[in-house]
């Protein structure tokens, strides 16, 4: 089955907010391709939890945004770039109704158990103090929401293509951090589900994991 077309915010409406800002990517050949199936992952993760509230961690330059405000009567964003203001009035010219603030590192501006769902899209694997931001996450999502995150794969090949695409060193871009995010999640959330996108889907090598964490751990 073919996946129903994604709502992101166009490519004139981003805002370029930091180097590791790659929102554009989507909108190139090929590279395009691949980088949105990131989002299609999320989303097959998403529809298996409630979604009427949702927080995105890592918003950008508010590229998913569009299609997360299709799921959700409450959308917010946090992000460590100091653009949300810019990026906020994108959104409201796109008619995408969200709240979109600034991530000082240690508190994430929000209520405790204000939303469903907390969605991360090549983020968390960035995070210096991942723990720190799993102990915010775990306050502000509900005690029956849960954490969607997708990351890229770490293979010899995926960090060919990666090189071959995008001109840059897998190695240098991520470290050892793809390797370790799932683990390091573990020690707060409980993983329920998981999908990999291949390219070719179903042969070749995994491009993509996506996992759905609940938001207790397993004892």
């Amino acid at each position: 089955m073919t996946p129903s077309r994604l709502q992101l915010l166009p490519r004139n409406s981003l805002v370029k907010t930091s180097s590791l800002d790659k929102g554009d990517w989507n909108y190139q050949p090929v590279l395009g391709y691949i980088q949105r199936q990131r989002f299609h992952l999320a989303r097959e993760l998403m529809g298996r939890g409630p979604n009427d509230s949702i927080l995105e961690i890592g918003y950008g330059s508010g590229l998913f945004m569009p299609e997360l405000a299709l799921m959700a009567s409450d959308l917010a964003g946090v992000d460590v770039h100091d653009k949300s203001s810019e990026v906020g009035k994108e959104l409201a010219s796109a008619g995408v109704r969200a709240e979109v603030v600034q991530y000082d590192g240690r508190q994430i501006p929000f209520d405790d158990a204000r939303f469903d769902c907390a969605v991360a899209i090549s983020v968390l694997e960035f995070v210096e103090d991942l723990d720190a931001l799993c102990l915010e996450v775990k306050r502000v999502i509900k005690p029956s929401g849960h954490l969607v995150c997708v990351a890229p794969a770490s293979s010899p090949l995926v960090d060919l293509g990666f090189k071959i695409l995008t001109g840059n060193s897998a190695k240098d871009e991520f470290g050892e951090s793809r390797e370790e995010l799932k683990p390091r999640l573990e020690r707060h959330f409980s993983c329920v589900d998981v999908i990999r996108w291949r390219m070719p889907p179903r042969i070749g090598v995994g491009l993509y994991q996506a996992c759905r964490f609940s938001m207790t751990p397993r004892g």
